[in-house]
């Protein structure tokens, strides 16, 4: 079965390339935007006018941050024209960020600097959703789960990560991974899309606070994606999970996996609705369950979801003291995770992640 992918953003969010980050010799600030840097361009143009060893001795030398807008300052090329032509591309940013130099954390991109969704991205969220799915209403499959996780709890394994993985398939046994299943493209923005600047924070559910993590890339709300995605019959995968996975059960998974992190989240964050921040994510978090009791098919992408110990909680709550997750020492169970991820672009804080999904079957 074929299907067509329409993915529309509902908060910011991130899909990154893991520690790559941003620095100040990649990035300038000027005006509204931050441009980021093409090295090859910037080389050539620092060439044209000899001024490349120049260069070479400001990287060298001296010790401190640098940044590259002082260099350009120094020489007489700091200015818009200037940028534009030396930059493989820009992003929005608030003045209040206070951003000049510090790291930031990169949008996967193209070779040409545009944004796009990997193919992966999705599918692990689409496979988070199933996996609950099938534990909500497999016995069979809950008992399998439930011995994987006291197996690794008794052999005191650092590779609890793998119990997700692991739990619809033999434990190495690949082809029945219900990844096999599914097979998404990758997903392209349908117009110019700017990325912008956030601050990453991390929200606690102890106290309500925001503490600071570092600076992001995202993709803002109101992005629209498109791509396409197969569900397959593997028999080797189909007769391990008990059937084949149609467009209607995806569907109804991911509904069920969202209501579930929703209320969740929603429900550790009314205790602070003196607290100003914490409230709005609350509401920005309570707009998003709306659109899903009405009907809408809501998901979580990329970066800070923490997928894998809600899904496992989710289910069975008892089994937290048994995982061996960072964070998760001598916390009740309800109470997983501790904190969410947020960001702030200048205008307060918002909830991560967060994507609407249409899918319209094209075919076989």
């Amino acid at each position: 079965m074929k299907v067509r992918v329409r993915l529309e953003t509902l908060t910011p969010i991130h899909v990154g390339v893991g520690r790559d980050n941003l620095t100040g010799l990649d990035y300038i600030l000027f005006n509204d935007y931050v441009y980021v840097i093409d090295f090859d361009r910037l080389i050539n143009l620092l060439r044209s006018r000899g001024l490349d060893q120049r260069y070479m001795g400001f990287i060298r030398g001296g010790s401190g941050r640098k940044l590259l807008s002082d260099f350009l300052r120094g020489v007489g090329l700091l200015n818009q024209q200037i940028l534009e032509s030396i930059s493989l591309y820009k992003l929005r940013w608030s003045k209040g960020l206070q951003v000049d130099g510090r790291a930031i954390k990169r949008l996967i991109r193209g070779v040409d600097g545009g944004i796009y969704l990997p193919g992966s991205s999705i599918k692990g969220s689409l496979r988070t959703a199933i996996i609950l799915h099938k534990l909500l209403t497999d016995e069979g499959l809950r008992e399998r789960m439930i011995g994987l996780v006291r197996g690794i709890s008794e052999s005191r394994s650092k590779k609890v990560g793998s119990v997700v993985e692991n739990v619809l398939r033999t434990e190495r046994d690949f082809s029945r991974d219900v990844m096999r299943l599914l097979r998404p493209s990758d997903l392209f923005p349908k117009s110019d899309v700017a990325g912008e600047v956030a601050r990453l924070l991390s929200l606690s559910f102890t106290s309500g606070g925001a503490r600071l993590l570092g600076y992001s890339e995202v993709i803002p709300p109101g992005v629209v994606f498109e791509g396409f995605m197969e569900v397959l019959d593997r028999p080797e995968v189909v007769s391990y999970i008990g059937g084949s996975i149609g467009l209607q059960e995806i569907l109804s998974a991911i509904q069920v996996r969202s209501g579930k992190l929703l209320d969740r989240l929603i429900r550790r964050l009314e205790r602070f609705s003196h607290v100003a921040e914490a409230s709005k994510v609350k509401d920005g978090l309570g707009e998003i369950k709306d659109r899903l009791d009405g009907g809408d098919i809501v998901s979580t992408v990329g970066f800070g979801q923490g997928y894998w110990g809600v899904t496992v909680t989710e289910f069975k709550p008892e089994l937290l003291p048994l995982l061996h997750v960072r964070g998760a020492r001598n916390l009740r169970p309800h109470d997983f995770p501790r904190s969410l991820r947020v960001v702030d672009r200048g205008s307060g804080l918002e909830p991560l992640g967060w994507v609407l999904l249409r899918f319209e079957e094209v075919g076989e």
